[in-house]
């Protein structure tokens, strides 16, 4: 999770920071759910609306606080993704297409959110802002936590664990695969048929390692 591209700060306090600022993120996702989940409507509609752009931006804010100049905020210039030290492993799209692409990203969640099922959307999401890469940094943590949170309003519940899938993917071995996973997505959208199911099968995974740590066997 930790990070050495800050704009701001680098070193030891940058990641006592980012630390801080990761529990502040997941408790703003907590209270991102409890919200939703409370605004059903009178008929108690299920699922709750999904989350919307204004959500994104501050769980991006909450996730790199006094670490950008700008928190919250859509990128300005374009950016590279490296993998190993000076090896660029994905060249996200020009910053100018940014602000289309998110409207379309809302556009299609929402279309999901109407037909498809709690694993589609959390996938979507999960892809979709990797892809877009809407940030300047930060674009994998607030997407993990935006997935997190639609995998729960589609569900329509708080969902139960110790861990939760967010943490589960900074960590070895779902790290590792995670990352692969994107790029298999990747793959599968630049050829014109875009394949969520992995990243489903995924998440199911760990939805399921998640609620299991809710009553781990003694």
């Amino acid at each position: 999770m930790l990070d050495v591209n800050w704009e701001t700060i680098n070193g030891p306090v940058a990641h006592q920071i980012e630390l801080t600022n990761a529990a502040n993120q997941a408790n703003v996702v907590k209270c991102l759910i409890s919200f939703l989940l409370a605004h059903r409507g009178p008929s108690g509609a299920c699922p709750p609306p999904p989350p919307d752009e204004p959500a994104l931006l501050t769980l991006h804010h909450a996730g790199t606080l006094f670490l950008l100049a700008h928190p919250g905020a859509y990128r300005n210039h374009d950016v590279q993704v490296y993998g190993k030290p000076g090896e660029i492993s994905f060249t996200p799209m020009s910053w100018q297409f940014v602000e289309g692409a998110m409207k379309r990203f809302f556009r299609d969640l929402y279309a999901i959110w109407q037909t498809g099922d709690a694993l589609e959307a959390s996938a979507y999401a999960l892809w979709g802002i990797n892809y877009i890469h809407p940030f300047r940094n930060g674009n994998g943590r607030t997407a993990r936590a935006f997935s997190y949170a639609c995998l729960s309003l589609r569900i329509g519940a708080e969902l139960p664990g110790s861990i939760t899938l967010m943490q589960m993917m900074t960590e070895q071995p779902h790290s590792s695969r995670y990352k692969s996973l994107l790029t298999e997505i990747d793959k599968t959208y630049l050829s014109g048929s875009l394949n969520l199911q992995p990243i489903k099968d995924f998440l199911l995974e760990l939805l399921n390692l998640q609620i299991a740590s809710a009553n781990p066997v003694v």
